[in-house]
This record gives structure tokens, C-alpha cells and sequence, in this order.
């Protein structure tokens, strides 16, 4: 039963501090430090330390640059070279002058050899250009005699056999060069091919020429119509004409043009020096270009498989005797592809 008058036991001053002793450490928590926390503070002095050896090894090492940049332009002077060591040095350098002055002389020698020679050339190239112009004005073409004005000249006439004091030699109204041009017999009636006087040479291709004259089959695989005598030893200039007949492969199978202003390197090419060959239906078989002169022709096949060139060599003379049989080699030329 309660009661209201007992008494509560008293505690005694050391119990009670015990108690309360027990209760703080119940209620109290350690927290320690991690280590390197601990530890911050020595490195971070360590870092200044380093810092401060840098800063005054910077320091020391700009004061040296100083003193030396001040050495060298308020202090320093370049030693100055003796009259004397002047004088002993003269003879080397005199003597590399004068290999100089050695060399510059072979050079302008060299200069001067190759002077004479550019000169000793431009006359020789003149010399030649000289020559060649007399050489073109020795070989100007000339006509040669036609006594009758008919066109055929008088070597042709004797040839054919026609009258050379007469531009109608059968007397059927046409002229003996009009009728000769076309194919016609100018000496009596038909074709020229009648003529006793004119044969046809036919192989890969064929053309009209007289009997008067020899086709000769050169090395180069050529061939060459005109006068032969027996030793081939005639003097006669006029007998020295000849026509020559070359093929040669049209390796990129070119049109005549084409080709004539490639091997020529032309732009163009002037019409009035192309042919175009007729045959006996009427129809252009083949187109041909002539040379300036009118002494070469380049023609080629239809199909552009060879280049043909016909040519009239003057031999030693500069008059034009042959100058329609060599036109009619190429109005009667016929390619049999």
C-alpha cells in the first residue's frame, strides 16, 4: 500500500555521478579523422616549400641571364685584327681572287666560244637558207614548148603520135588535150587505151601510161614509170622525168584530209587542191589532195587502208614536158579493193 510518509531511499554523490557517467557515454559518438585528412596538412607544406625552391631558382637563373646580356653590350669588345695579321692574310685572299678572276675569265671565254659557235652556226643556217632559195629559184617550173597551143606539149605529141603543128590532129572537132584529158584518143577514134601507143599497167591498182615509157619495181617496194635507156646512162634531161608511185600503210585509217593536215601539221586546207576521182559510172571513187606546186598527189582507198602518192620528179631539169601524162596516170588511177 502507498504510503505517503515513507521515505525515498538518498542516493549517494558518487553513485549519482557514476549514473550520470553511464548515461553520457551511452549517448556519445566518436567520429575519428580519416588519415588523409591527417595528412593534408604536411603536404601542403611540403608544396609551398618546392614552390618557393622554383620561385628562387627562377629568380637566380633570369639575374644570370642579366649579367651576361649586360656583359656582352656595355662590357664586350670584339678583338681587333692587327695590321700585320691583315697583311699576312692578303696573299691567300689575294690568291683566291685570282682564282676567281681565273674562273671568270674561262667563263667569259666559254662565253665567247659558244658565241663564235652560235654565230658560226647562223651563218651556216643562213648559208643553207641562201642556198635553198637559190635552189628554189634555180628549180621555178617552166612550160614547155607547144607549138601548135593545143596543151599537149610537143614531147607529149611526139609520144602519142599526133601532130604537133595541129590542135586537132584527127580532125573530129575536139582538141587533142580535151580529148587526151578525157580518156579519148587525140591520134584517131575510141579510148585512149586504143591507142597503139598507150598501155595500162594493172596490179593492186591500176593507171594509163605510154609504151614509150618502162614501170620499174624500186626496193622500197615503189614503183617508178619513165624513159630507161639500156645502161641508164642518158643525158637527156627531158628523158630524166619520171613518175613515182608509193604506197604506205593509213595506219589510223584516216580520210585523206585528215591525214594530209596531220603529217603537214595544217588547219586547213585550200578546196581548188582537192580531187575527186570520177569512175566510169560517175560515182566518186576516191579523193586526193595535191601538193602547192601541183606535183605530188596523196590519195587513198575507200577503205582508208593505204595512202597513195603519186609524184612527178623533174630529175635534173625544171620544164614541165610530162605534165599531162602525169595527169592522166591520175585521172586513169584505179584502186581494184
Amino acid at each position: 500500500m502507498f504510503n505517503p510518509f515513507k521515505k525515498s531511499p538518498v542516493s549517494s554523490p558518487q553513485s549519482t555521478e557514476k549514473a550520470v557517467a553511464e548515461d553520457l557515454e551511452k549517448d556519445i559518438v566518436v567520429h575519428v579523422m580519416p588519415k588523409h585528412f591527417r595528412t593534408a596538412h604536411t603536404e601542403a607544406k611540403q608544396a609551398k616549400t618546392t614552390g618557393a625552391l622554383i620561385l628562387i631558382l627562377g629568380l637566380v637563373f633570369l639575374f644570370a641571364v642579366g649579367l651576361l646580356f649586360y656583359y656582352f653590350i656595355f662590357v664586350y669588345q670584339p678583338k681587333k685584327i692587327e695590321p700585320a695579321a691583315i697583311e699576312k692574310n692578303m696573299p691567300a685572299q689575294e690568291e683566291a681572287v685570282g682564282q676567281e678572276a681565273t674562273s671568270t675569265s674561262q667563263i667569259a671565254s666559254s662565253i665567247d666560244s659558244i658565241a663564235s659557235s652560235s654565230e658560226m652556226v647562223a651563218t651556216t643556217t643562213a648559208t643553207s637558207t641562201e642556198i635553198i632559195a637559190s635552189s628554189s629559184e634555180a628549180v621555178e617550173l617552166l612550160p614547155a614548148t607547144d607549138v601548135d597551143q593545143d596543151g599537149l606539149t610537143d614531147d607529149e605529141e611526139n609520144i602519142l603520135g599526133t601532130d604537133k603543128n595541129k590542135n586537132d590532129s584527127d580532125g573530129d572537132t575536139y582538141s587533142d588535150l580535151s580529148e587526151f584529158s578525157k580518156l579519148y584518143n587525140p591520134a584517131g577514134a575510141g579510148k585512149l587505151e586504143n591507142n597503139p601507143k598507150m598501155s595500162r599497167y594493172s596490179n593492186n591498182y591500176s593507171f594509163i601510161y605510154p609504151n614509150a615509157w618502162q614501170v620499174q619495181k624500186l626496193p622500197d617496194d615503189s614503183i617508178k614509170i619513165g624513159f630507161k635507156s639500156a645502161d641508164d646512162s642518158d643525158n637527156d634531161s627531158v628523158k630524166k622525168q619520171f613518175v613515182e608511185i608509193n604506197v604506205s600503210p593509213n595506219y589510223k585509217k584516216q580520210l585523206v584530209g585528215d591525214w594530209y593536215k596531220e603529217q603537214f601539221n595544217l588547219a586547213f586546207i585550200d578546196p581548188t587542191r582537192i580531187i575527186e576521182h570520177k569512175n566510169e559510172k560517175n560515182i566518186v571513187d576516191w579523193q586526193g589532195i595535191k601538193n602547192e606546186d601541183g606535183l605530188t598527189i596523196y590519195l587513198t582507198d575507200k577503205n582508208y587502208e593505204n595512202i597513195y602518192t603519186i609524184n612527178y620528179n623533174l630529175g635534173l631539169g625544171s620544164t614541165l614536158n610530162y605534165v599531162n601524162i602525169f595527169n592522166l596516170i591520175i585521172g586513169s588511177f584505179n584502186i581494184d579493193k
